[in-house]
């Protein structure tokens, strides 16, 4: 399943999302598509913990927490800017914020959790993060669920952005009067964003650590060693796997999303790599 690139033509942020800013270069050769681009970086660590198309908030929960764990103990792998994000424990606001954004490919930009520039993460005295923190060795008490109010203005909202994502008309108020009482009231998951995005783009594929350092979510069936190809014109990265038996040429594995690489970084830093992206390469 493709990460929501239906509407990408007509869809303005997955044009930004783009891993380049190049227009397409394809031709059919028989069964063959030849296509520009380069092999860039590969896969080199998987995370074994996949995600259920049915999962409930409790294993939506622990597979976050197993991801947590699986970037932390591989963290002397990773870049440095990717490691100090999405494991610092001095801000865990500003790592549930980067989680946010990678989980649901930018959907959700998670801007209210950002740290104001110039402004010191807040401390451990401050008190102000979870105290799930998933670098303890055991493991951290449940967080309290906190009681959320539906207010007319809040189903108004979440109307408005359904409709935005979906393109579709559903009258939520109308449908929250059929099926809750007036003093209804739901109780969200702290880390319900989180989950969404898990729930969302997680089915189908795994957590991954490229031998660049980054982290990506690459398709289930990736081996370590396919590689991470940047295509012109492509919104994503791919994931190819070289023929057997020595023929030129490369199997699809399918997209893969490392968010470093979005709104056209990932042929800046193919560049600053020395990897060029104007190579013909063989898919079948």
């Amino acid at each position: 399943m493709p990460f929501g690139t239906k509407e990408a033509k007509y869809d303005h942020r997955n044009r930004s999302l783009r891993v380049t800013n190049l227009e397409p270069d394809l031709s059919i050769e028989g069964e063959c598509l030849l296509i520009r681009g380069g092999h860039i970086d590969q896969v080199s660590q998987l995370c074994d913990i996949p995600v259920p198309r049915s999962a409930s908030v409790s294993e939506l929960e622990e597979i976050y927490r197993s991801w947590r764990r699986f970037v932390q103990a591989k963290g002397s792998q990773l870049s440095i800017d990717e490691y100090d994000g999405y494991t610092d424990r001095r801000n865990e606001k500003e790592v549930s914020r980067l989680w946010t954004r990678f989980l649901t490919v930018h959907y959700d930009e998670a801007k209210d959790l950002e740290t104001p520039y110039g402004e010191d993460p807040p401390s451990d005295d401050d008190k102000l993060f979870y105290d799930t923190d998933l670098l303890y060795d055991t493991d951290p008490p449940e967080p309290n669920l906190q009681p959320i109010t539906l207010t007319t203005q809040a189903l108004v909202d979440a109307e408005r952005d359904l409709m935005f994502r979906t393109k579709s008309q559903i009258n939520l108020r109308l449908s929250f009067c059929h099926l809750l009482p007036s003093s209804a009231s739901l109780r969200l998951h702290p880390n319900h964003r989180i989950h969404a995005g898990l729930r969302l783009n997680g089915p189908g594929r795994r957590l991954c650590i490229t031998k660049r350092g980054f982290i990506a979510l690459v398709p289930a069936n990736s081996v370590v060693g396919d590689s991470l190809a940047v295509l012109q014109g492509a919104s994503f990265a791919y994931v190819l796997r070289k023929q057997d038996g020595g023929e030129e040429g490369n199997l699809l594995v399918g997209e893969a999303f490392v968010p470093r690489w979005a709104y056209g970084m990932g042929e800046d830093l193919a560049m600053e790599w020395g990897k060029g992206i104007d190579e013909v390469i063989r898919i079948y």
